[in-house]
């Protein structure tokens, strides 16, 4: 067991790959300890997850996103788009959950990227 990543064998030696970051604080909100834009964050936490994939050589082919910024779906999204696009990684498969049952005090935002290499 990795702390930093997932490797799973899968057919034809190729494995897939699966690193994650979240945030938690950080964002608009009057509570959040560090106070930036949801965009900003969203940059940063996708960072931390790519760099984890491509550290190890993979290709990044889908990332995830748990959004608990209500509202923030655009702005997320938005800075995940501006790492990609400086990774040359454009149009990547996503999903996201959004958490719009409650008004959370705090922003949070979590970030799963999978990869593949050989």
């Amino acid at each position: 067991m990795s702390r930093d990543l997932i490797v799973i064998p899968s057919e034809q030696n190729q494995k897939i790959i699966i690193a994650t970051d979240c945030s938690g604080a950080c964002g608009p909100k009057k509570l959040d300890v560090v106070v930036v834009p949801t965009v900003l964050t969203s940059y940063y936490t996708a960072r931390v997850a790519f760099m984890e994939i491509m550290s190890v050589r993979a290709t990044p082919i889908a990332y995830t996103v748990s959004n608990f910024v209500k509202g923030g779906y655009d702005d997320i999204h938005d800075g995940v788009a501006k790492l990609t696009g400086e990774l040359k990684l454009p149009n990547l498969a996503n999903i996201t959950s959004s958490e719009t049952n409650f008004e959370m005090l705090q922003s949070a935002v979590g970030i799963s990227v999978v990869g593949t290499m050989m």
